[in-house]
Formats: structure tokens, sequence, C-alpha cells
């Protein structure tokens, strides 16, 4: 309930600060700065705002898509975005290096049997919730690229993971860390070979051919 309340209280002032707030700030600080201290700028206030989320009981990563929905709205803000490239493509990789230096090799072994079973789960759950709704709408082709497209585990699962890990073994121990890593690693290498396989069999200019 204390979450909740707590949660509501940071979208609401998201909100106010998204519609009353930053369009004058964004504005006047094109005006004052040059483009690399209006990516600096916008990037420190977003940082305050994801701060503030971890103050009101989310997590850092979380306040940071708030952040990044408050600015988006404006294009003042998007225009920063090409400045924002060069620091955003600084920063990612240490995202990646960070959970795989939660990974203990020695966990490998006892993870593979579950990774294997939760391998199994994630792909044919991703395929079937994606493909049967749509082949409701489209021919065989297209619902099975659709749904095999969507099957690797990446960016969110990461994120969960590594919250939930940090929090502690009572919320994810090491062979269950280990194992989801498995599967994103898996998904994510073999979706493009299976789909190179699939698009070459089928091309997508026979697959909308036939669709019509």
């Amino acid at each position: 309930m204390l979450f909740s309340g707590k949660f509501a209280l940071f979208l609401g002032a998201c909100y106010l600060f998204s519609r009353y707030v930053e369009r004058h700030l964004t504005r006047a600080v094109v005006r004052v700065e040059l483009p690399p201290q209006r990516m600096l700028m916008i990037s420190s206030m977003a940082m305050i705002i994801a701060g503030l989320g971890a103050i009101f009981g989310l997590s850092l990563t979380i306040g940071a898509l708030f952040a990044g929905l408050m600015f988006s709205r404006d294009p003042d803000a998007v225009k920063a975005e090409r400045s924002f490239r060069y620091l955003y493509a600084l920063v990612t990789p240490f995202f990646f290096i960070n959970i795989g230096l939660q990974m203990q090799p020695a966990n490998l072994g006892g993870g593979l049997l579950l990774g294997l079973v939760l391998l199994a789960a994630a792909t044919v759950g991703k395929f079937m919730g994606v493909g049967i709704p749509a082949l409701l709408m489209n021919d065989v082709r297209s619902a099975v690229l659709l749904g095999a497209s969507m099957m690797p585990r990446a960016e969110i699962t990461m994120v969960v993971m590594g919250e939930s890990r940090r929090m502690g073994d009572w919320a994810v121990t090491d062979q269950v860390y280990t194992a989801v890593m498995l599967v994103i690693v898996i998904t994510c290498l073999a979706t493009p070979l299976l789909l190179d396989v699939l698009l070459r069999r089928w091309p997508q200019g026979d697959a909308v051919s036939h669709a019509r």
C-alpha cells in the first residue's frame, strides 16, 4: 500500500513536470547553451529524475524510463538526442558488463538444466503468444516469422534479474540467475540464425504477396 502511494505520487509529479515545466525548462536550456552543453543539462535533469524515482522506491532503471518519457514529448528535447547518442554509446556497454560480472562460471553446470527448462518455456511462450494472434490476421508464414522474431529475451529480463540479484539470494539465487542469463544468450544468438533460415526460405516479398 505504501509503495502504491509512493508510485502514484511519483507518477503525478512526473506528469506535472512534463505538462507544465519541462517545455519551458528545455527551451531555456536551448536558448543559452550550445548543443554539447544542452545534452549535458538535459541528461543531468534526467539523472535527477531517475534518482528521485529510486528515492520513491522504484529502481533507477524505472526512474530513468520515466525521465525519458517526460522529455520525449518535446521536440527541442528530442533534438538533443543526436548529442546524447555519443553518451549512450559510451555508457551502455557498462550495463551489460555489470550483468556479466554477476554471473559465476562455477554455476554454469548447475544452472544448465534449469536453463534448458526455462529456455523451452521462454521460446514456446513467446512464439505462441505472438504467433497465434498473428495467425488470426495473417498467413502461416507471417505468423511463424513474427513468432520467431519475438523469441529473444533481452534488456527487460536483464534489468529485472539484475535488480532482483542485488536484493540477495532470497530473491534470485546464483543458479537461477545463471539459468536466466543462459536463456538470454541462447535466444539472442540463435534467433537471428533461425530467422536467416526462415527468410531465405520465405523471402519477405513472397510472404507479403502470399498474404495478399
